[in-house]
């Protein structure tokens, strides 16, 4: 939750509804924009379609979540979520992968940090104690100081670098969490 008291969990009604012409590369395409009570005067995006799809994109479950009066968590509007993320090195193929996730609901909710332990190995891997202590303390900082904390505490003990790869991270796994910290 942020300082508005606002949270991805907030329920909030739809206030605004409309499907909106857009030509893109001479295509005529259809854009469902909703707002909602907490979102005072800022729209989102909620689905496409092209014309020949419209009707069946209206009548579908998801564009008809957003209708007129119904009410839906602030989270349901969120964007593709643009991952900025670190890995601090235990042991090759096994990390604690620490970051942030923006939203598009950031200014609204408040940022969105995670810190979990990863293994892109092929071994089974059990984390020995002082790594476990070390991912502990690295989640409380996370939520109290932020993220740049975070970085410069897990620096002090592992070689701390951007992935090489993607490793990615899903709004729905549990490491991610609402921060509280204003210096994200």
């Amino acid at each position: 939750m942020n300082h508005n008291g606002l949270s991805r969990n907030t329920k909030t009604q739809i206030d605004h509804n409309e499907w909106v012409l857009d030509i893109v590369h001479n295509e005529r395409f259809y854009k469902l924009i909703v707002g909602t009570e907490h979102t005072r005067n800022r729209r989102f995006v909620i689905l496409g379609s092209d014309e020949l799809n419209l009707e069946a994109n209206q009548d579908s479950d998801w564009a008809q979540r957003f209708n007129l009066g119904n009410t839906i968590a602030i989270g349901a509007l969120h964007c593709v979520p643009i991952l900025d993320d670190w890995i601090a090195t235990i042991i090759p193929g096994t990390h604690i992968h620490f970051g942030s996730l923006n939203d598009g609901l950031t200014d609204l909710c408040g940022a969105l940090g995670f810190v979990r332990l990863v293994n892109l190995s092929s071994a089974g891997y059990q984390p020995e104690a002082i790594a476990t202590i070390h991912l502990e303390k690295a989640q409380v900082l996370l939520r109290q100081a932020g993220l740049g904390v975070v970085k410069a505490y897990l620096s002090g003990y592992y070689s701390v670098t951007r992935p090489v790869h993607s490793i990615g991270i899903s709004l729905k796994d549990p490491a991610v969490k609402e921060l509280r910290c204003s210096q994200f």
